[in-house]
């Protein structure tokens, strides 16, 4: 069996799953919840279909994702694992490459569940609001959702590999994170919520109409969700391991 062959299907043992099931089913409830009593009206003066309050609802959705993302990883470092680990490692497979498949299989699973919130918002938006020009909301996609889920990955991969433990205090800190909005930095910013809740203030500030606001990302947020992609890779490649070019060697060795 190649890795390939391993990483198929160790995506299928999670995705498979009733847990799996059950996960997708919380996070839609809760998606539903917040398309319907938080985003229906609009963020800040804009149409709930907007570019910047679509940026709001996934930045709502970011806290369970990311919390949902951590829960997968536990099962990587869990005991029930550790024991088949020990199993595994006596086999002629790294470390390397067993960690590797895990991550890649977890950030899979997470996508999916994303994807799915993405699409029941889509669903939402035509069905309530004949709206469908979804291509208006691939930025807001990719500056959203996106980096803080490579983030958490990377940090939950390298400091489960440290002590699993640790992963039970990532769940709090992910989730008041992402509920509280205070003044700080953006490249603290985890789920882009206090930059949203200032954000149009800034722009007023430029002089631009309250209820004309563009969609105009500011460069230290885009360069603090580039560095959360780059923080959360060399973390991940940390905990495999890893160095440079053995990603594709790994994943394509027979």
């Amino acid at each position: 069996m190649n890795n390939m062959e391993v990483l198929k299907y160790e995506i299928k043992g999670l995705v498979l799953t009733k847990k799996f099931f059950y996960i997708n089913l919380v996070t839609m409830c809760f998606t539903y919840y917040v398309l319907s009593s938080l985003v229906i009206g609009g963020f800040s003066g804009t149409a709930p279909f907007s570019k910047l309050s679509y940026s709001n609802f996934l930045a709502l959705i970011n806290p369970i994702l990311l919390v949902m993302l951590v829960f997968i990883t536990m099962t990587v470092f869990s005991e029930k694992e550790r024991l088949v680990r020990k199993i595994i490692f006596s086999t002629p497979i790294s470390q390397s490459k067993y960690y590797m498949i895990k991550g890649i299989s977890t950030l899979t699973a997470t996508l999916l569940i994303a994807a799915v919130q993405v699409i029941f918002s889509f669903a939402f938006y035509g069905y309530l609001f004949g709206f469908y020009s979804y291509s208006d909301f691939i930025l807001p996609i990719l500056l959203f959702l996106f980096p803080p889920i490579i983030l958490i990955l990377g940090l939950s991969f390298i400091l489960g590999r440290l002590n699993d433990k640790i992963l039970y205090l990532i769940i709090p800190l992910v989730f008041v994170m992402g509920m509280l909005n205070i003044s700080q930095p953006v490249w603290f910013d985890l789920c882009s919520n206090n930059f949203l809740c200032y954000y149009p203030l800034r722009l007023a500030a430029s002089g631009y109409s309250a209820d004309a606001l563009p969609y105009i990302m500011p460069m230290d947020y885009v360069v603090s969700r580039i560095l959360f992609v780059i923080t959360g890779l060399i973390s991940f490649a940390l905990a495999c391991g890893i160095k440079g070019s053995q990603f594709s060697r790994i994943l394509h060795k027979e």
